[in-house]
């Protein structure tokens, strides 16, 4: 396979390991430990001008008056003809992978795995108490979600999960790593589609034998699909939300929706994106979703990067739903109004006292007030101090 940290290193750029990734500086926007390389697959990837491609693609990046023809040749390597050479790039309109799902062997041994590990979550008053007061996950949802804890790392034979035997160099088996930590499952009906883990010292680690492009869908609202980097994210929008709208994880902002994924995220009429707030990858992030998506808007929560940080910091989740399913259907809590001359202008329909926080407490009071209480949304508004003037009647 071709050599892509010797392409890298030869333009002056030093990479760092992370495991079977390496990190560098972009060669092509500069962003830092944002570019991806994967040696051992010969592919690389850039999460913030949103480039990826093979070592052909790196060398002509690198260069960019490099032929195709040429660069082949100065990597040793036959040209493809052109009817069959693949294109590399991720960028604008995309045909959704096809999912993956695990071998049956595997599925069934990682349900047995889940399920111990949920067990003995559940006879964990201590670990509950964790989930509830950090990420604000109740016992029904740690119950309906199926999570667990895995107490201590552990080996199994690979072939007992319906892997392939693998050896080292040396000839020792390649056993398969099952970690301690947070066991979160994914499944697609009755298939399980993945299992991830999140380590006690923080991170993730997806069980080998997963489909790694398969995202996790909690929640069965039907306005809208709220997309979401983690797991935890996704349990607590649909555990605040889930009669709204459906969230979904993608793991990482670089995770493309399979066709599965695809073909649910298009049918809801709104689709939130609320990728974490990395300035690095967001922009990246957004123009896929942007290019792919016609009902996406982007809408980060307004405090902490994702909905667990916001939720931290007092955010209440299910308005800050509310508040992006209006917006996205034009009740964001303006009105058009004519202007001299062409077009028109949008004018706030609040008190003009309200500002900042207190706008956005107030916004939330009445979202949860016309949703949760059933209040018509004109008194909804009048009761949380958004409207001025004298009282409805009611």
């Amino acid at each position: 396979m071709l050599d892509l940290l010797a392409l890298i290193r030869q333009a002056g750029i030093t990479p760092a390991r992370h495991g079977k990734e390496w990190a560098a500086a972009c060669p092509h926007c500069g962003g830092r430990d944002r570019f991806r390389l994967w040696p051992d697959r010969g592919r690389w990837y850039c999460r913030v001008c949103d480039r990826a491609g093979d070592a052909i693609d790196l060398a002509r990046l690198l260069d960019p008056e490099l032929s195709y023809p040429a660069a082949c040749r100065a990597l040793g390597i036959e040209p493809r003809p052109a009817a069959v050479r693949p294109a590399h790039a991720i960028a604008g309109t995309r045909i959704p992978a096809p999912p993956c799902p695990p071998p049956e062997r595997w599925q069934d041994a990682g349900r047995a795995f889940v399920q111990e590990a949920h067990a003995r979550l559940l006879a964990d008053p201590a670990r509950l108490t964790w989930l509830a007061d950090t990420r604000g996950l109740t016992l029904e949802t740690v119950k309906r979600f199926r999570l667990g804890w895995a107490r201590a790392d552990s080996w199994r034979d690979p072939r007992e999960w319906g892997l392939p035997d693998e050896r080292r160099e040396d000839g020792r088996a390649v056993k398969l790593m099952l970690p301690a930590g947070l066991v979160i499952p994914a499944f697609r009906g009755f298939a399980l589609d993945r299992i991830q883990v999140r380590l006690p010292e923080g991170g993730y680690r997806l069980v080998r034998g997963s489909d790694p492009g398969s995202v996790l869908v909690a929640g069965k609202g039907e306005l809208g699909a709220v997309i979401v980097e983690s797991d935890l994210d996704a349990l607590l929008v649909a555990q605040e939300a889930g009669d709204l709208v459906s969230a979904v994880s993608l793991r990482s902002a670089a995770t493309r929706p399979d066709r599965a994924a695809h073909v649910f995220i298009v049918s809801r009429p709104v689709v939130l994106v609320a990728l974490d707030s990395d300035p690095a990858g967001g922009n990246a992030a957004w123009n896929l979703w942007n290019a792919n998506y016609p009902a996406a808007i982007r809408w980060p929560t307004p405090r902490g990067k994702d909905p667990c940080e916001a939720w931290r910091a007092g955010l209440l989740i299910r308005a800050w739903v509310v508040s992006g399913l209006r917006q996205a259907m034009g009740r964001d809590g303006t009105e058009k109004t004519a202007s001299s001359g062409s077009g028109t202008k949008e004018q706030p329909t609040h008190p003009p006292h309200l500002a900042g926080d207190a706008l956005e407490l107030a916004e939330e009071r009445a979202a949860i007030l016309e949703y949760d209480a059933g209040f018509p949304r004109d008194l909804a508004e009048w009761l949380a101090g958004l409207r001025p003037g004298d009282a409805i009647e009611f």
